[in-house]
């Protein structure tokens, strides 16, 4: 809709010609254009450094994400993510100041970043 108007198309092409962005006008959601994702805009928490590869990557960057962090590959960001996969074993490795936690699951890597900022 632009100035009071319907827009009428496929959707795709609503996507590629930017008409769907006045969708999000004064909102507190985003579109991603490539993704095509639709996004609550939230307030980000602090930077964390993200290492790993493929799906394991990919699927921690979306809740570290969701959680509020913004993901970045600077060396210097106050928390670091290291992801180990042996094929056997994942471990996602949480660093802070020096200070090491091993985490088995994103879930368990979530509880520990939710208290984080309480011992630091």
């Amino acid at each position: 809709m632009q100035n009071n108007k319907i827009t009428e198309g496929a959707p795709e092409d609503l996507i590629l010609n930017k008409d769907i962005y006045s969708l999000f006008d004064n909102s507190h959601l985003t579109f991603n254009l490539e993704s095509g994702d639709i996004r609550l805009t939230r307030k980000r928490i602090d930077k964390i450094n993200l290492k790993g590869k493929g799906t394991l990557k990919y699927w921690t960057r979306k809740a570290l994400e969701r959680m509020g962090y913004d993901i970045c590959d600077e060396a210097d960001a106050d928390i670091s993510v290291q992801i180990n996969d042996d094929n056997k074993v994942t471990e996602w490795i949480l660093v802070k100041k020096g200070n090491e936690i091993k985490c088995n699951s994103i879930y368990n890597l979530s509880l520990h970043l939710r208290n984080i900022n309480r011992f630091y």
